[in-house]
């Protein structure tokens, strides 16, 4: 049984990375303060700041990616983040990555 469970999940003007607990609570712990690599930190947080970067700056924000294209590969991206993160974490730490509105199996 996973000691800790991680999400990986862009949100706006956050960290990619959250910890959830079993009573439910959320954290947004940076990714170098999961104890992940630097590499993959970075990537992490350039993915996230790809994902900023479409919001516009009014509020409610107005986002869109430029292509549909653009978007899937985000996702992809966004996908091989999370399994990255799970081999770095290790089988104490569960990771899920959550695209949009849906959670995909890492």
């Amino acid at each position: 049984m996973p000691e800790r469970t991680v999400l990986i999940y862009a949100d706006w003007k956050a960290w990619p990375t959250w910890t959830v607990t079993d009573s439910g609570s959320v954290d947004n712990p940076s990714p170098s303060d999961l104890g992940l690599s630097d590499e993959l930190s970075a990537d992490l947080v350039a993915w996230a700041d790809e994902y900023d970067a479409i919001f516009d700056e009014d509020y409610p924000p107005d986002t869109a990616f430029p292509s549909e294209e653009a978007e899937r590969s985000w996702i992809a991206r966004g996908h091989e983040l999370a399994r990255r993160a799970a081999a770095e974490l290790g089988p104490a730490t569960e990771v899920r990555y959550r695209s949009g509105g849906e959670h995909l199996a890492v």
